[in-house]
């Protein structure tokens, strides 16, 4: 009997002992920043790229298609991008690389060039915020032109070096309560 008391007694303590007032508005509050890290270009090529039937070529041009801003919540919470290139240069010519940012009516929403000199390694980050990520979501494709500047060293089948890039995307998001 004592056995039964003393189990009794327990579990009246743990009943009132354990409770507390919920505060159910704390959700309004909620909020995480998380941040993704995805690879973005990969680019590695010859000098010999820059050639079509032995003559030099000024340029090269490829494009992406960037239509995941269509998803309303990715749209919705994405704060900041900042695309990241690290770029090494082992021909003895200069480059340059253009990113066109261009929306579904082909007009320019933003664009930018980086500079990379001749035997060289180098970083560069370009920060999307505010009104550049507006820009960037109304982008339907992105233009990477690869632009050789004119030089009195030309490039032949036997120009050594190459052209490589690597670039990543850092993406932020703010996410809050949305119930």
């Amino acid at each position: 009997m004592k056995r039964y008391n003393v189990i009794i007694i327990l579990f009246m303590v743990l009943q009132y002992a354990c409770t507390k007032d919920v505060d159910f508005d704390q959700i309004n509050d909620f909020e995480i920043n998380p941040v993704f890290e995805t690879s973005f270009i990969y680019l590695d090529e010859p000098a010999s790229r820059f050639l079509d039937n032995g003559q030099e070529v000024t340029f090269t041009q490829d494009f992406i298609l960037v239509n995941f801003f269509e998803d309303e919540v990715l749209n919705d919470e994405v704060i900041r991008i900042d695309l990241n290139f690290e770029l090494n240069n082992t021909i003895s010519r200069n480059f340059n690389i253009q990113l066109d940012f261009v929306d579904q009516l082909g007009q320019v929403q933003h664009t930018f060039v980086i500079n990379q000199p001749a035997n060289s390694v180098n970083s560069f980050t370009e920060t999307f915020e505010n009104s550049t990520l507006d820009a960037l979501k109304n982008s339907y494709q992105i233009y990477f032109t690869l632009q050789l500047p004119p030089s009195n060293n030309t490039i032949n089948q036997n120009t050594p070096g190459r052209i490589q890039l690597q670039s990543f995307a850092k993406v932020y998001f703010q996410i809050k309560n949305t119930l």
